[in-house]
């Protein structure tokens, strides 16, 4: 794969996968790849201000309104990704399924930030501008794994097992912006059932482990799903979010907006097919 931007020029981005079955039962499979992401307009225009936060002090009214933001860099690099991948996949019979895939990555030049020099400006009121500056100052290597188990006790039934683990290690001399920013464990269960009568209900849980840096615990989850089809045209469904606790919050930020939690629901809905 072959790309050029304006911002860092020509990109080449080649990917090589085998495979290997060595009968009807089993395949194992590997991928070496090369991936870059050149930086956005935003990012690269050092006279945008991305993000930018007003902090005012009522205790000082004297005192002019702080712009908090981060600055764009017309000389920053694409971010470089070299990623390793390996799986397993073996069918004991035709009504289970195991899978396990490994992933090593190594990052180049991500996006850091360091703070700036704080500045006075006039436009479109006197205000003090206190930026962090994008640089390219960051590296880091991600390792994980992947594992499914899938089975289908009957005709009727189905049921699906995931367990993931990823790790996350950076190094950078500005401000992390990428380590411990995701969940090192995640597990899901889902079970699919199809009922007489046109009926079929669904039910998933998932676990998702803590994010210390945003204060956030581990929480679980459990969706529901019932829904009857009287044709093969219309379908009725009544779906739960989120039923086993009142609501949490997923992900957070370092900097200034405030997380969303996600609340307990249910809902209906009609769906026509053509």
């Amino acid at each position: 794969k072959f790309e050029h931007n304006e911002y860092t020029g020509a990109e080449i981005q080649p990917g090589i996968r085998l495979a290997w079955t060595p009968d009807d039962r089993n395949t194992v499979w590997a991928a070496v790849s090369r991936a870059v992401h050149p930086p956005s307009m935003a990012e690269n225009d050092p006279n945008l201000f991305i993000g930018q936060q007003v902090l005012v002090d009522p205790t000082q009214p004297m005192m002019p309104p702080v712009f908090v933001g981060a600055a764009g860099n017309g000389n920053l690099s694409a971010e470089a990704l070299l990623a390793f991948e390996a799986g397993y996949r073996v069918r004991p019979n035709r009504y289970v399924s195991f899978d396990i895939a490994g992933m090593a990555n190594r990052y180049r030049d991500l996006r850091s930030v360091v703070p700036g020099q704080p500045y006075m400006a006039f436009t479109p009121f006197p205000h003090l501008r206190a930026p962090v500056l994008l640089e390219n100052d960051l590296n880091g290597e991600t390792y994980g794994i992947e594992i499914a188990a899938h089975a289908d006790p009957s005709p009727r039934a189905r049921l699906t097992l995931t367990y993931s683990y990823l790790s996350v290690n950076a190094s950078t001399t500005g401000i992390d912006m990428e380590s411990n920013r995701q969940p090192d464990h995640q597990f899901g269960a889902r079970a699919a059932f199809d009922l007489p009568r046109a009926f079929r209900f669904d039910s998933s849980l998932y676990y998702v482990d803590e994010l210390p840096i945003y204060k956030l615990d581990s929480y679980a989850r459990v969706d529901c799903r019932l829904s009857w089809a009287p044709t093969e045209h219309v379908e009725l469904s009544v779906t739960g979010q989120n039923l086993g606790q009142g609501q949490h919050a997923e992900f957070g930020t370092i900097f200034w907006e405030l997380p969303t939690a996600v609340p307990r629901s249910v809902y209906a809905g009609l769906a026509f097919r053509f």
